[in-house]
């Protein structure tokens, strides 16, 4: 099992860890700060740093199809790297710090809109690059009353924080 550091503190961009298992899927970890693919959000990218100062870039984090775990799936053309590691060696867990942040904007965004929008939400996805909400409705949304809704709720800033259901 995976100790999920993020899941304290989601601004946490590194840890020590040590590798728990290596297949041709990725690497696990005893504990990481990469968040894997869930609840609409793209998994964590960044690298980690052997101690010889080689880096594994990391592509895309993933829960362990068996539930144990976090995979960290390695960028293409890491494949001889990849080979080389082995259960125990100990690494840095680096994340790219700017597109979680990013992904953690368009989340707090995502959650601004449903204090707005009285409808049920069907789906969405949350990338460094965009956010989506699907909402259960067929009616459209009046863009001038959100736009005014979501300035008010930041002019208020109310604080952020974080609690897991």
């Amino acid at each position: 099992m995976t100790e999920e550091l993020f899941r304290e503190d989601a601004t946490l961009a590194e840890c020590e860890a040590a590798i728990t298992q290596v297949d041709p899927t990725g690497v696990r970890l005893d504990r990481t700060v990469f968040y894997p693919l869930g609840g609409g959000q793209a998994g964590d990218a960044g690298v980690l740093r052997l101690p010889d100062g080689r880096e594994l870039a990391i592509a895309d984090t993933r829960k362990g199809h068996d539930g144990l775990g976090i995979v960290h799936v390695p960028a293409p053309g890491q494949e001889v790297l990849l080979a080389s590691l082995r259960p125990g060696e100990r690494v840095v867990a680096r994340i790219d710090w700017q597109r979680r942040h990013r992904h953690m904007r368009f989340h707090t965004a995502t959650h601004l809109l449903c204090a707005l929008v009285p409808h049920p939400v069907d789906g969405c996805s949350i990338t460094a690059g965009y956010a989506r909400l699907d909402f259960h409705m067929t009616e459209p949304l009046d863009k001038e009353a959100l736009t005014a809704g979501l300035a008010r709720l930041v002019a208020e800033a109310p604080p952020v924080r974080h609690r897991w259901i």
